[in-house]
């Protein structure tokens, strides 16, 4: 079985391999990875959070910005769309404050590949890239939902 301290050693390899700097905090139950990441588009960079207990791993991209209340329809169904059909994770949408982020989750009974946690590292980050812009769009209450997710949908190689 995949332990907490091996795994968290495991996600620092992956990190430390790309250059990352990031910052630890760990607890009995769980150990927190840390960092910013720049990305491509309107949203500039992302916070990443690299949440690890046994046997599993999430990860999540934060968005820069928050959604005003008054986006909220437009964000969440922006949101939605991306959603539809995604293979791997998902957007979040928090109501209370208008956080979005992007998360997905690792689970490993034994250790985690170096290849496995590079794409939990990455995808989040990718998504928050790829959908960013039209995600800024409807944040600032000009965007079309539909529309926005096509052309995000759109630049796909």
């Amino acid at each position: 079985m995949a332990t907490k301290a091996r795994f968290t050693q495991r996600v620092r390899e992956y990190l430390d391999s790309q250059g990352l700097k990031y910052r630890v905090t760990e607890k009995e139950e769980v150990d927190i990875i840390e960092y910013r990441m720049n990305v491509k588009g309107n949203l500039s960079n992302v916070t990443v959070y690299i949440s690890i207990r046994d046997n599993r791993a999430q990860c999540f991209a934060v968005a820069p910005l928050k959604a005003k209340p008054e986006t909220y329809a437009n964000v969440v169904e922006y949101l939605t769309r991306a959603n539809y059909n995604l293979v791997t994770g998902g957007f979040e949408f928090d109501y209370s404050d208008g956080e979005i982020r992007y998360r997905d989750v690792l689970w490993a009974r034994d250790d985690p590949s170096l290849g496995d946690i590079e794409l939990i590292v990455d995808i989040p980050v990718l998504m928050m890239q790829r959908y960013g812009d039209g995600l800024v769009k409807n944040m600032m209450g000009y965007g079309n939902p539909e529309e926005d997710v096509k052309a995000a949908e759109s630049n796909v190689r």
